[in-house]
């Protein structure tokens, strides 16, 4: 999902999550099929609470990277706009998919993020943000092309402090797991250690635990 441009729309490039060469053979069904893609915007959302939905259409005749034609979604924006808008795709996490922000378009989600968090976004959508920004980074290390979790970790530090949604915690305890894994062994341990106290501490509060240091009398 790009959107890059100050006075533009956003665009959505439609691609397979595996390659196709990598799928098994299938001789009764194929890897191609419409997608209901919905989304919200800075537009309308704040007035009404409405998603949109657009229909994408494969096209794998036209494009050997087996890439779905570009479409544009939503409708002109005004130029009083311009550098303003954000747009979150797959809202309430309805389609089978992963959405994948260019680096402007994660930046003004973010931002909005921060600001709106309750408001502008439910909980399905916190869990698909993380989620997804999740699966793309272990998909790449499992293709052992380069990757970072620092957009999951961004998420993560946005979404999780006072959130008391077991979905999620759910989500999230999969991140931390995995994380710890990386840093327990490392000089950023202790880094690492304080980033989860700084997110957690709020929450467990909230369920009457004390936080400490000491696990025996706690």
């Amino acid at each position: 999902m790009t959107n890059n441009k100050p006075m533009s729309d956003f665009t959505v490039t439609q691609q397979p999550f595996n390659e196709i060469s990598r799928l098994p053979n299938n001789t009764q069904y194929n890897y191609s099929w419409p997608i209901p893609f919905f989304w919200k915007n800075y537009r309308t959302y704040h007035i009404d609470h409405t998603t949109k939905l657009k229909w994408m259409i494969p096209d794998y005749y036209h494009c050997p990277s087996h890439s779905a034609s570009k479409s544009a979604l939503s409708p002109k924006r005004e130029p009083t706009n311009f550098a303003l808008h954000w747009d979150l795709g797959n809202t309430d996490s309805k389609t089978f998919m992963r959405v994948e922000y260019d680096d402007v378009a994660y930046a003004r989600l973010m931002k909005q993020l921060k600001t709106r968090r309750d408001k502008d976004f439910g909980i399905d959508d916190k869990v698909i943000l993380i989620a997804d920004q999740l699966a793309f980074a272990k998909h790449n290390e499992e293709l052992g092309k380069p990757f970072s979790f620092k957009k999951t970790l961004d998420l993560i530090s946005t979404i999780i402090p006072g959130n008391d949604s077991y979905a999620i915690f759910k989500i999230t305890q999969g991140v931390i797991d995995r994380m710890e894994k990386y840093f327990m062994d490392g000089p950023d341990y202790p880094l690492f250690k304080k980033g989860m106290q700084e997110w957690l501490t709020e929450n467990y509060k909230k369920l009457g635990y004390t936080v400490s240091d000491i696990w025996d009398p706690e």
